[in-house]
């Protein structure tokens, strides 16, 4: 009699043990399908948010087109820092050179070993550019979009890398890409180029070699749901 007292319990207490297993496993996977869909909303809702380009102006990402004829910009990124009734301009953000930039300005304290040139584009081959990051607006330089900003002033840079504040950063240009008035314009409607809004996190953190891959990649589905 005690030994069937004894197994009752158990049975119940093994059926108590599933039950509560049961629930934990039902809501862990409900949980699990909320933060899916909710991760393919958000996904979905920022393709929506770019299935109408952008219009050009500053602060603006060309990306070039699988199509593109312009040997020089094939595969290229870049961020336009001007543009306006005069014509438009831009820097190539994803292709750095292997030319050392303590070796460009020697002049300069405190640049880092592992600081590279960057190519900006085939127009004056000599102009040297810098994008900075930074919260506050570097003197002597010019906001191009969210906390970037742009200079063509040495010293500008020599004062940035002094106060060496934690989160600001800077990127060195070689020429830049050029346009005369209504000619981007006309390479755009030829399909020569995509609009994005601009990221810092594509200039400053992104592997170079990848940018143009992931924004081909956004067109790709962006066409997909047109």
């Amino acid at each position: 009699m005690q030994n069937l007292k004894n197994l009752s319990l158990s049975l119940v207490f093994i059926i108590l043990i599933f039950f509560v297993v049961s629930v934990a496993v039902h809501f862990m996977r409900a949980e699990a399908s909320g933060l899916s869909a909710a991760k393919k909303t958000s996904d979905l809702k920022s393709l929506e948010e770019l299935s109408s380009e952008p219009k050009l102006s500053k602060g603006k990402f060309l990306v070039a087109s699988r199509d593109m004829k312009d040997t020089r910009f094939s595969r290229s990124v870049i961020l336009l820092i001007s543009y306006d009734s005069k014509g438009a301009m831009g820097l190539i953000i994803n292709r750095p050179s292997k030319v050392k930039l303590a070796k460009v300005l020697p002049e300069i304290n405190g640049i880092r070993p592992s600081d590279t040139m960057y190519f900006g584009g085939p127009v004056e081959g000599h102009r040297l550019q810098i994008l900075i990051r930074s919260g506050i607006n570097p003197r002597g330089s010019y906001h191009i979009f969210g906390d970037i900003y742009v200079s063509a002033d040495r010293k500008v840079l020599q004062r940035m890398i002094n106060r060496k504040v934690s989160g600001e950063e800077f990127h060195a240009y070689v020429g830049y890409a050029g346009w005369a008035p209504g000619q981007l314009e006309r390479e755009v409607l030829k399909g020569g180029w995509h609009i994005f809004p601009a990221d810092a996190e594509a200039v400053f953190s992104k592997k170079p070699s990848n940018i143009w891959q992931e924004f081909i990649r956004k067109t790709s589905l962006l066409w997909v749901m047109r």
